[in-house]
Formats: structure tokens, sequence, C-alpha cells
């Protein structure tokens, strides 16, 4: 069970509200005398009949509190992981979860700088293997410069594993390696600016098979009207694919 931090902030003043409200003078004990415990059971019976007290109620308040910081985010965290056919296996959460990082170690997020962005935005630099994005030092850029915000500081991803031919890799769910594609969509043989624009991360999915052309002048275009250049889920098979630049319109 995940509990909310607030319930940790919160606990100590319950327990101090607790002891208070035990120690009150109202409440029966057994050295009490006759007459002082029949006049304070008057005094609780009247305020039983009066409702709660503030006291009461904002212990009731607190502990409603507490309960949807812990619920909330439970219930929350079930629709990233909830799709229209029924609940995503293991293997497909891990898959996304991995390709969301390597997405991020590119392109950036709100708590890490990406690769894409340090390198200038250069087309023929962009990362086309995942393991790039490991490496301490980029073999054509220097350092970060903090004035031109231009320049290498990884390792923008951890986590690789160790293939048993020796080859890094990052796997899917399903153990296949994730790979980038980036479509000759000119047919010019050059990483330029229009291929970039269509690039995407691929896993080979359950079939441990690759279904997606990998280098194409055609079908790189998802949801394109033109069948001559659209790229349709179909034509994906099992594949699981994630575009960098590009919505999914895949249909």
């Amino acid at each position: 069970m995940i509990v909310s931090p607030s319930f940790f902030v919160e606990l100590p003043r319950v327990i101090r509200v607790a002891k208070s409200i035990t120690k009150a003078d109202w409440l029966p004990s057994y050295s009490m005398s006759p007459l002082r415990l029949a006049r304070n059971m008057r005094n609780v019976q009247k305020a039983m009949r009066r409702g709660f007290s503030l006291i009461e109620l904002s212990i009731v308040v607190l502990v409603l509190a507490i309960l949807s910081g812990i619920v909330v985010p439970l219930l929350g965290g079930l629709n990233q992981i909830s799709t229209p056919t029924g609940t995503k296996s293991d293997k497909e959460i891990i898959t996304e979860t991995t390709m969301r990082s390597i997405r991020d170690a590119i392109l950036g997020s709100e708590t890490k700088p990406g690769a894409w962005a340090d390198l200038g935005h250069r087309p023929q630099l962009f990362p086309t293997d995942p393991i790039q994005l490991v490496a301490e030092n980029h073999p054509l850029v220097g350092a970060f410069d903090p004035v031109t915000k231009i320049g290498w500081r990884g390792p923008y991803l951890r986590g690789s594993i160790r293939q048993p031919d020796g080859a890094n890799v990052f796997v899917d769910g399903w153990g296949n390696p994730l790979t980038i594609f980036v479509p000759d969509t000119n047919s010019n043989l050059v990483m330029d600016r229009e291929d970039i624009q269509y690039a995407r991360l691929v896993s080979a999915g359950a079939n441990g098979k690759i279904e997606t052309l990998p280098q194409n002048t055609k079908d790189y275009i998802p949801g394109e009207m033109d069948p001559a250049t659209a790229l349709s889920l179909h034509e994906c098979g099992d594949d699981i694919v994630y575009f960098f630049f590009v919505a999914d319109t895949r249909q």
C-alpha cells in the first residue's frame, strides 16, 4: 500500500489531539466520587444530545483528508495502465516506461535536460541508438557550454543490459532491443530535418519481430490520408511505436 507523505505529517497532530481528549476532565474515572461521576455523566449525555464538538469534527475531517491523500493517488494511477480493451500486461508497461525514459533522455523533461537540445538540434547528430545516451562524452561534440547552451553533458540515460554478444542495449519487456528508426523520406541518403520529423522508437512487441519498416521512403507518416506515405497500425503489426516529434494518429 502506498501511503501519502501527508499521513506522516498529520499523524503526530492526531496523536496529540487524541491524548488531550483522553485526559479531559469530563471523562469518568475510578478515582472520581459518585457525585462527581454522576455530574460528569450528565454532561456527557448533554454533549451527545448536542452533537459533535469542534475537536471531534476536526478529527473526522483530518482522518478523511488523510484517507483521500492515500486513495486518490492510487485511483489516479489506474488510468495510466488501463486501455479500452483491458489492463495492459506487465511487459507492455515495462516496455512503454522504458521507451518514455529514452524519449525523455533525447527530448528532455521538466526536471532533466535532453540530448537533442544539447546537440543544437543538428539533424546529423540525432541519436540513432539509445545506447549513445549513456556515454559521458560525445565523439563529435565538446563538453556543455553554459553560455551557448550547447554541448554534451551525458550520461542522459542509465540501465542498459549486456547482450550475449557483448553489446549493451536497452530492451523492452520481452527482452528485445529497442530501436530508433529515422526514415529517409526524400531518398537523399542524408539524415536531415525532414527525416528527423518522423523519427520513431520501436519495440518488436510480443512476437519479437520488428514489422515496422526501418529505412524507407514510403509509409512513414502516421495517419496520413495519402496511402503512398501513410503508416498504419496494420503495417506495424504488434510493434509498439513512439514518435518523437509528430502525433501518433495511425489507424
